[in-house]
Protein backbone atom coordinates (compact mmCIF):
# COMPACT_ATOMS: atom_id res chain seq x y z
CA UNK A 1 0.00 0.00 0.00
CA UNK A 2 1.21 3.65 -0.35
CA UNK A 3 1.29 6.36 1.64
CA UNK A 4 -0.72 8.91 0.55
CA UNK A 5 1.86 11.82 0.52
CA UNK A 6 3.81 9.76 -2.15
CA UNK A 7 3.01 11.69 -5.39
CA UNK A 8 4.66 11.00 -8.61
CA UNK A 9 6.61 13.69 -10.03
CA UNK A 10 7.53 11.32 -12.56
CA UNK A 11 4.23 10.53 -14.00
CA UNK A 12 4.57 13.87 -15.45
CA UNK A 13 7.28 12.96 -17.36
CA UNK A 14 5.98 9.52 -18.23
CA UNK A 15 3.33 11.43 -19.62
CA UNK A 16 5.33 13.42 -22.08
CA UNK A 17 7.25 10.03 -23.18
CA UNK A 18 3.74 8.62 -24.02
CA UNK A 19 2.47 11.43 -26.03
CA UNK A 20 5.07 11.47 -28.68
CA UNK A 21 3.93 7.41 -29.34
CA UNK A 22 -0.07 8.54 -29.67
CA UNK A 23 -1.00 9.05 -33.49
CA UNK A 24 0.86 11.55 -36.26
CA UNK A 25 0.58 15.24 -36.43
CA UNK A 26 -3.02 16.62 -37.40
CA UNK A 27 -1.25 17.62 -40.57
CA UNK A 28 -2.80 15.36 -43.04
CA UNK A 29 -6.03 14.78 -40.44
CA UNK A 30 -7.83 18.04 -41.55
CA UNK A 31 -9.76 18.93 -44.34
CA UNK A 32 -11.66 22.62 -44.07
CA UNK A 33 -13.12 22.55 -40.11
CA UNK A 34 -13.61 19.05 -39.61
CA UNK A 35 -10.74 15.82 -38.95
CA UNK A 36 -10.43 13.71 -41.47
CA UNK A 37 -10.36 11.15 -38.43
CA UNK A 38 -11.64 11.59 -35.22
CA UNK A 39 -8.43 10.30 -32.44
CA UNK A 40 -10.51 9.03 -29.66
CA UNK A 41 -9.34 8.01 -25.64
CA UNK A 42 -10.77 7.18 -22.47
CA UNK A 43 -8.54 8.45 -19.55
CA UNK A 44 -8.66 5.45 -17.29
CA UNK A 45 -8.16 2.59 -19.79
CA UNK A 46 -5.06 1.17 -20.62
CA UNK A 47 -3.71 -0.73 -23.62
CA UNK A 48 -5.73 -1.21 -26.78
CA UNK A 49 -7.00 -4.69 -26.25
CA UNK A 50 -9.04 -3.69 -23.67
CA UNK A 51 -9.93 -0.27 -25.13
CA UNK A 52 -11.06 -2.16 -28.41
CA UNK A 53 -12.99 -4.52 -26.20
CA UNK A 54 -14.82 -1.93 -23.83
CA UNK A 55 -15.63 0.97 -26.62
CA UNK A 56 -14.79 -0.77 -29.82
CA UNK A 57 -18.83 -0.33 -30.21
CA UNK A 58 -19.04 3.10 -29.10
CA UNK A 59 -15.78 3.28 -32.04
CA UNK A 60 -17.73 2.60 -34.60
CA UNK A 61 -21.13 5.02 -33.30
CA UNK A 62 -19.51 7.23 -33.18
CA UNK A 63 -17.98 7.47 -36.61
CA UNK A 64 -21.96 6.88 -37.92
CA UNK A 65 -22.92 9.58 -36.16
CA UNK A 66 -20.04 12.17 -37.56
CA UNK A 67 -19.60 10.64 -40.94
CA UNK A 68 -15.74 10.16 -39.90
CA UNK A 69 -13.76 7.59 -38.90
CA UNK A 70 -12.80 6.73 -35.62
CA UNK A 71 -9.50 5.41 -34.73
CA UNK A 72 -9.09 4.82 -30.70
CA UNK A 73 -5.74 5.29 -29.07
CA UNK A 74 -4.55 3.89 -25.87
CA UNK A 75 -3.58 6.16 -23.07
CA UNK A 76 -0.29 4.66 -20.75
CA UNK A 77 -1.47 7.13 -17.75
CA UNK A 78 -4.15 9.75 -17.57
CA UNK A 79 -1.80 12.80 -17.80
CA UNK A 80 -0.79 11.48 -21.28
CA UNK A 81 -3.78 13.03 -22.78
CA UNK A 82 -2.74 16.77 -22.11
CA UNK A 83 -0.20 16.88 -24.38
CA UNK A 84 -1.55 14.72 -26.54
CA UNK A 85 -4.28 17.10 -27.12
CA UNK A 86 -2.15 20.12 -26.99
CA UNK A 87 0.48 18.80 -29.73
CA UNK A 88 -2.93 17.38 -31.94
CA UNK A 89 -2.46 13.68 -31.81
CA UNK A 90 -5.61 13.59 -30.03
CA UNK A 91 -9.19 14.86 -30.75
CA UNK A 92 -11.93 13.38 -28.07
CA UNK A 93 -11.37 12.37 -24.87
CA UNK A 94 -13.78 10.95 -22.31
CA UNK A 95 -12.51 11.23 -18.67
CA UNK A 96 -13.56 11.55 -14.87
CA UNK A 97 -13.80 14.81 -12.90
CA UNK A 98 -10.50 14.72 -11.62
CA UNK A 99 -8.71 13.78 -15.06
CA UNK A 100 -10.99 16.36 -16.52
CA UNK A 101 -9.82 19.42 -14.20
CA UNK A 102 -6.20 18.24 -15.26
CA UNK A 103 -6.88 18.37 -18.61
CA UNK A 104 -8.82 21.74 -18.55
CA UNK A 105 -5.77 23.15 -16.83
CA UNK A 106 -2.89 21.78 -18.66
CA UNK A 107 -4.04 20.94 -22.40
CA UNK A 108 -7.30 23.83 -22.32
CA UNK A 109 -9.31 21.25 -23.32
CA UNK A 110 -12.98 22.31 -24.29
CA UNK A 111 -15.90 20.40 -22.41
CA UNK A 112 -18.30 18.88 -25.12
CA UNK A 113 -20.78 16.66 -22.89
CA UNK A 114 -21.12 15.16 -19.62
CA UNK A 115 -21.82 11.30 -19.53
CA UNK A 116 -24.51 11.40 -16.44
CA UNK A 117 -24.13 8.18 -13.79
CA UNK A 118 -26.76 7.80 -11.48
CA UNK A 119 -25.48 6.61 -8.09
CA UNK A 120 -22.24 7.66 -8.53
CA UNK A 121 -20.55 8.57 -4.63
CA UNK A 122 -18.09 8.00 -2.35
CA UNK A 123 -19.57 4.13 0.15
CA UNK A 124 -17.33 3.89 3.46
CA UNK A 125 -17.31 0.06 4.26
CA UNK A 126 -16.28 -1.39 7.42
CA UNK A 127 -16.08 -4.43 9.16
CA UNK A 128 -19.38 -5.60 10.67
CA UNK A 129 -17.60 -6.69 14.11
CA UNK A 130 -15.82 -3.29 14.13
CA UNK A 131 -17.85 -1.63 16.34
CA UNK A 132 -17.67 1.47 14.13
CA UNK A 133 -21.03 3.20 14.07
CA UNK A 134 -20.27 6.37 12.60
CA UNK A 135 -17.66 8.74 10.94
CA UNK A 136 -16.90 10.21 13.71
CA UNK A 137 -15.33 6.53 15.39
CA UNK A 138 -13.02 6.80 12.58
CA UNK A 139 -10.98 9.47 14.64
CA UNK A 140 -7.31 8.25 15.33
CA UNK A 141 -7.77 5.13 12.88
CA UNK A 142 -5.98 4.46 9.63
CA UNK A 143 -8.77 4.19 6.73
CA UNK A 144 -7.83 2.99 2.87
CA UNK A 145 -8.44 5.31 -0.19
CA UNK A 146 -8.46 4.17 -4.17
CA UNK A 147 -5.32 6.53 -5.35
CA UNK A 148 -4.00 10.16 -5.03
CA UNK A 149 -6.52 12.36 -7.23
CA UNK A 150 -8.92 9.65 -7.74
CA UNK A 151 -12.17 11.48 -7.75
CA UNK A 152 -14.86 9.16 -5.40
CA UNK A 153 -11.49 7.24 -3.97
CA UNK A 154 -9.36 10.14 -2.26
CA UNK A 155 -11.05 13.32 -3.43
CA UNK A 156 -15.18 12.36 -2.58
CA UNK A 157 -13.63 10.75 0.81
CA UNK A 158 -11.73 13.16 1.84
CA UNK A 159 -14.75 15.52 1.54
CA UNK A 160 -17.08 12.87 2.94
CA UNK A 161 -14.83 13.12 6.27
CA UNK A 162 -13.86 16.17 6.35
CA UNK A 163 -17.92 16.84 6.44
CA UNK A 164 -18.30 14.58 9.37
CA UNK A 165 -15.88 17.29 11.55
CA UNK A 166 -12.78 14.87 10.63
CA UNK A 167 -9.26 17.12 9.80
CA UNK A 168 -7.44 16.42 7.39
CA UNK A 169 -4.14 14.45 7.93
CA UNK A 170 -4.61 15.50 11.62
CA UNK A 171 -7.41 13.17 13.01
CA UNK A 172 -7.20 9.95 10.50
CA UNK A 173 -4.61 8.32 8.90
CA UNK A 174 -4.49 7.23 4.77
CA UNK A 175 -3.07 4.32 3.48
CA UNK A 176 -3.58 4.18 -0.75
CA UNK A 177 -4.97 0.48 -1.13
CA UNK A 178 -5.71 0.76 -4.92
CA UNK A 179 -7.97 -2.07 -5.69
CA UNK A 180 -6.78 -3.99 -2.77
CA UNK A 181 -9.57 -2.19 -0.51
CA UNK A 182 -11.39 -5.11 0.33
CA UNK A 183 -8.96 -7.63 1.33
CA UNK A 184 -7.20 -4.55 3.25
CA UNK A 185 -10.68 -3.88 5.27
CA UNK A 186 -11.53 -7.44 5.47
CA UNK A 187 -7.86 -8.37 6.67
CA UNK A 188 -8.23 -5.40 9.41
CA UNK A 189 -5.52 -3.84 7.87
CA UNK A 190 -7.36 -0.73 8.22
CA UNK A 191 -10.37 0.43 9.60
CA UNK A 192 -12.45 1.53 6.58
CA UNK A 193 -12.43 1.34 2.59
CA UNK A 194 -13.55 4.54 0.94
CA UNK A 195 -13.98 4.49 -2.83
CA UNK A 196 -16.03 4.32 -5.11
CA UNK A 197 -19.82 2.91 -5.49
CA UNK A 198 -19.29 0.94 -8.51
CA UNK A 199 -16.41 -0.77 -6.65
CA UNK A 200 -18.01 -1.16 -3.78
CA UNK A 201 -21.76 -2.12 -4.35
CA UNK A 202 -20.59 -5.23 -5.94
CA UNK A 203 -18.80 -6.53 -2.50
CA UNK A 204 -21.55 -5.20 -0.39
CA UNK A 205 -24.18 -7.11 -2.15
CA UNK A 206 -21.68 -10.61 -2.31
CA UNK A 207 -21.86 -9.68 1.49
CA UNK A 208 -25.46 -9.80 1.84
CA UNK A 209 -26.04 -12.92 0.38
CA UNK A 210 -23.29 -14.52 2.41
CA UNK A 211 -22.66 -13.67 6.25
CA UNK A 212 -22.07 -9.77 6.05
CA UNK A 213 -18.64 -9.66 7.25
CA UNK A 214 -18.23 -6.16 5.45
CA UNK A 215 -21.53 -3.26 5.60
CA UNK A 216 -21.69 0.54 4.34
CA UNK A 217 -20.78 2.63 7.06
CA UNK A 218 -21.90 5.72 5.37
CA UNK A 219 -21.60 7.62 1.55
CA UNK A 220 -21.14 10.92 -0.22
CA UNK A 221 -23.03 12.81 -1.80
CA UNK A 222 -23.35 12.42 -5.88
CA UNK A 223 -20.10 12.64 -7.24
CA UNK A 224 -19.77 15.51 -11.03
CA UNK A 225 -20.06 13.39 -13.81
CA UNK A 226 -17.79 12.46 -16.25
CA UNK A 227 -17.56 13.83 -19.37
CA UNK A 228 -16.45 13.94 -23.20
CA UNK A 229 -13.85 16.82 -23.77
CA UNK A 230 -11.98 17.84 -27.25
CA UNK A 231 -8.72 19.59 -27.85
CA UNK A 232 -8.78 23.29 -28.36
CA UNK A 233 -6.83 23.08 -31.38
CA UNK A 234 -10.24 21.80 -33.22
CA UNK A 235 -11.77 24.13 -35.43
CA UNK A 236 -15.07 25.85 -32.93
CA UNK A 237 -17.67 25.51 -35.61
CA UNK A 238 -16.74 21.35 -35.42
CA UNK A 239 -16.65 21.85 -31.37
CA UNK A 240 -20.20 22.83 -31.93
CA UNK A 241 -20.51 19.86 -33.99
CA UNK A 242 -19.69 17.61 -31.80
CA UNK A 243 -21.91 19.01 -28.93
CA UNK A 244 -25.01 19.15 -30.40
CA UNK A 245 -24.49 15.81 -32.51
CA UNK A 246 -23.58 13.81 -29.03
CA UNK A 247 -26.83 14.90 -27.60
CA UNK A 248 -29.22 14.48 -30.66
CA UNK A 249 -27.34 10.98 -31.01
CA UNK A 250 -27.52 9.81 -27.71
CA UNK A 251 -29.39 6.93 -27.72
CA UNK A 252 -27.33 5.16 -29.86
CA UNK A 253 -23.77 6.50 -28.95
CA UNK A 254 -25.12 5.15 -25.28
CA UNK A 255 -26.29 1.82 -26.49
CA UNK A 256 -23.15 1.40 -28.19
CA UNK A 257 -21.21 2.37 -24.78
CA UNK A 258 -22.87 -0.27 -22.84
CA UNK A 259 -22.96 -3.19 -25.07
CA UNK A 260 -19.96 -3.95 -22.98
CA UNK A 261 -20.11 -5.42 -19.44
CA UNK A 262 -17.28 -3.07 -18.90
CA UNK A 263 -19.33 0.04 -19.27
CA UNK A 264 -22.35 -1.04 -17.13
CA UNK A 265 -21.62 1.86 -14.68
CA UNK A 266 -23.19 3.61 -17.88
CA UNK A 267 -26.08 1.66 -17.90
CA UNK A 268 -28.39 4.73 -16.54
CA UNK A 269 -26.62 7.51 -17.77
CA UNK A 270 -27.80 10.19 -20.34
CA UNK A 271 -25.49 12.64 -22.42
CA UNK A 272 -25.92 16.10 -21.00
CA UNK A 273 -24.65 19.94 -21.87
CA UNK A 274 -21.16 20.28 -19.64
CA UNK A 275 -20.83 23.03 -17.68
CA UNK A 276 -17.74 23.60 -16.19
CA UNK A 277 -18.79 24.72 -12.75
CA UNK A 278 -20.19 21.72 -12.12
CA UNK A 279 -16.67 20.62 -11.16
CA UNK A 280 -15.80 23.43 -8.91
CA UNK A 281 -16.11 21.25 -5.54
CA UNK A 282 -13.66 18.86 -7.07
CA UNK A 283 -11.17 21.78 -7.41
CA UNK A 284 -11.58 23.27 -3.83
CA UNK A 285 -11.04 19.73 -2.37
CA UNK A 286 -7.61 19.61 -4.39
CA UNK A 287 -6.40 23.05 -2.91
CA UNK A 288 -7.42 21.57 0.61
CA UNK A 289 -5.38 18.46 -0.07
CA UNK A 290 -2.48 20.26 -0.84
CA UNK A 291 -2.33 18.33 -4.34
CA UNK A 292 -3.73 21.58 -6.51
CA UNK A 293 -0.61 21.27 -8.46
CA UNK A 294 -1.90 17.79 -10.38
CA UNK A 295 -4.57 20.25 -11.83
CA UNK A 296 -2.44 23.56 -13.33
Amino acid sequence: MKRRPVLTASLLFLAGCTATRLGDDRGANTSGDRPDTLRFAVSDVKGLKTLEANFGAFRDALGRAFDLPVELLPLETPVAAAPALLNERLDLVLAGPSEYLMLRARAKAEPIVSITRPGYHTTVVVRADSGITSLADLRGKTVGMHEVGSTSGHIGATKLMQDAGLAIDREYTVVMVGDDGERAVRDREVAAWLDSSSRTTPVLQAEAARDGELVELDRGEPLPNDIFVASPTLAPTFLEELRATMVAEQQALLAALTASPGNDKYARSELVPADDNDYNGVREMYFKLGIESLIQ
